[in-house]
């Protein structure tokens, strides 16, 4: 794992979601700081970008693996370094993946 993996990891923890459906896996991040977002993304490239626009708040953006292939090899990176309670969400959604 890079220097900027671990980076990218310790952003996940804290920002990031894990979200499955219908055997879908989606793995993503918002936030306003599209910096930020931009290097999580170079640590884990491939993903999709969504921007979002409210009146009441500032512009955010949202980085997020759809593609199964890549957010199970994402999950698989992060998880010796995910605390305990996403490390069990990550596992749960990898072991739902195997029996499907």
């Amino acid at each position: 794992m890079s220097t900027l993996q671990a980076w990218a990891v310790g952003l996940f923890e804290g920002e990031g979601y894990f979200d499955t459906h219908k055997n879908r896996v989606n793995l993503g991040i918002e936030m306003t700081d599209k910096d930020v977002l931009d290097r999580f993304a170079t640590a884990f490239p491939g993903g999709t970008w969504y921007e979002r626009n409210r009146k009441d708040r500032k512009k955010s953006w949202t980085y997020r693996l759809t593609k199964k292939s890549l957010a199970i090899d994402c999950i698989k990176t992060m998880l010796p370094l995910l605390g305990d309670r996403r490390a069990h969400k990550a596992l749960n959604i990898l072991d739902g993946i195997e029996c499907n």
